[in-house]
């Protein structure tokens, strides 16, 4: 199949061109609008292929005599495996260089024809980027490519650490103790085991006097959970019912230097009941909120989680899970979109060990380097003060 691209000032004149140079026959495979930036004057591109697959030459030639000659003909029945086997094949190609084309046409016209580039460009969308993220990320890669020789990837790397943000919230001076961080989240993406990694790491690292509050009433299992670490960490638990026993265990662990409150991935599914979450947390003095978010949640769905929770304090996020998927363009970006920092990693089920202090470089990394940057993390964790 031949491809070849036209511009004109208009589709009328596109359509002619592809007529003249290539044939009747031609296929329009796309068209687009180009506007020029320097005198937004609007053209239009047309791409259009010609050509056939063998195996329809070869049915024609089995169909037998010409049509003035079909009434002496004897009837056969024709052999239609290789035409359906060969339209098969042509579907696949087109399909693909369909798919080639509409990546190609994404990038700057520069840039679209450069080999290395443009398959950096079919890995970043092949590991879930945003389209428009990966473009721009793409040409100022590019930008860098001379001065950095060949290796892309080193360059990628750098450039998407600069548009990651992180933090640590229990390394952050507050005016008074205690520092309350408040963990909440859809249900299942490891809050409690997450809390218990931070109090135990909080208790032993750093030496300060934690205390644990659960508002998690509604799981089976959520407070013995609980229960069960605090008992192993030895540290004062207050189980909260309604928001008056939230008002009382806050004000039971006045004295301590840390409180990490536990919540329940049902408070984030109602909105009158997140509303309520909202009021009382919006009412504690030092509280952080820490958003926690599995890393194989869709795209979609963790950007409509974080939109959720915009009425609460959430200083930073905590990425779970990231030990149970290797496409993290999910993360990457609704960390752009967002401009939210991440603090946390959690790379596995231990406790305390399984928790990584996030950095835009190993964020960077991990999305760039798949397994292989998760292997890196997991030799670097541990949460150090």
């Amino acid at each position: 199949m031949r491809i070849k691209r036209f511009r004109a000032k208009d589709m009328k004149t596109a359509l002619r061109m592809v007529k003249e140079q290539i044939g009747p026959e031609a296929v329009i495979l796309a068209t687009r609008e180009i506007k020029d930036p320097l005198d937004a004057t609007i053209s239009v591109e047309v791409t259009a292929g010609i050509g056939y697959h063998p195996a329809l030459k070869e049915n024609r030639a089995q169909a037998g005599p010409k049509a003035e000659d079909q009434s002496r003909a004897i009837p056969v029945t024709p052999n239609i495996g290789p035409l359906f086997q060969g339209l098969e094949n042509n579907l696949g190609e087109i399909k693909e260089l369909l798919l080639d084309l509409i990546h190609r046409s994404s990038l700057s016209e520069k840039f679209r024809d450069h080999k290395k580039l443009f398959r950096l460009y079919q890995e970043l969308l092949e590991a879930e980027l945003d389209p428009a993220i990966a473009r721009a990320l793409v040409e100022r890669v590019a930008r860098e490519e001379k001065s950095d020789g060949n290796n892309l990837k080193k360059v990628l790397t750098r450039k998407l650490a600069g548009m990651i943000k992180t933090g640590l919230p229990l390394n952050q001076e507050v005016s008074s103790r205690p520092r309350r961080l408040a963990l909440i989240g859809p249900s299942g993406v490891g809050k409690t085991t997450t809390l218990a990694k931070l109090a135990a790491l909080t208790r032993v690292r750093q030496q300060k006097k934690v205390a644990l509050i659960s508002l998690d009433a509604y799981r089976l299992g959520a407070a013995e959970q609980l229960k069960t670490y605090a008992r192993i960490m030895s540290l004062p638990l207050s189980i909260a019912q309604d928001k008056e026993e939230f008002r009382q265990a806050v004000e039971l662990f006045d004295n301590m230097d840390v409180v990490f409150i536990d919540t329940s991935g049902r408070s984030l599914a109602d909105q009158e009941t997140l509303a309520d979450l909202t009021e009382e947390f919006n009412r504690v003095e030092n509280l952080s909120v820490l958003l926690v978010l599995s890393a194989s949640t869709k795209d979609r769905d963790m950007a409509a989680m974080i939109r959720r929770v915009q009425g609460l304090p959430v200083e930073a996020l905590i990425i779970s899970k990231v030990d149970e998927t290797e496409r993290y363009g999910n993360v990457i970006n609704n960390l752009i979109k967002f401009k939210k920092p991440v603090s946390f990693l959690t790379n596995g089920q231990k406790v305390p060990e399984d928790l990584v202090p996030a950095t835009p470089e190993g964020l960077a990394e991990l999305f760039t380097a798949g397994g292989n940057g998760l292997r890196n993390l997991n030799r670097g964790s541990g949460y150090e003060s």
